[in-house]
């Protein structure tokens, strides 16, 4: 991932970056892959997702598919944190 500053990206993209940044190469592949090149209702094109399989030493589609969940869960639950955060720095 490019060595930007990351104080000038907004907290929720702070905390999305820091996420990625920390996840095994596989993860960080299927993960920067379906955020460049998926789009809604279609699949990646077939040869795009078998080199990205053989990126991740020759798995399934199926695992591909569970690195993808456990990165968007981790997103997820990451973004949940900060915006409790937020809620609990305005009092409400």
């Amino acid at each position: 991932m490019p060595n930007r500053t990351i104080s000038n990206l907004s907290l929720e993209n702070q905390v999305i970056y820091n996420i990625v940044k920390s996840l095994p190469k596989s993860h960080k592949a299927v993960y920067l892959t379906y955020t460049a090149y998926e789009k809604e209702g279609i699949n990646l094109p077939k040869k795009l997702q078998e080199e990205l399989r053989a990126y991740c030493g020759g798995v399934k589609q199926n695992t591909i598919r569970s690195y993808k969940k456990e990165v968007l869960d981790k997103i997820n639950d990451g973004l949940r944190v900060l915006k409790l955060a937020e809620i609990d720095d305005t009092g409400s």
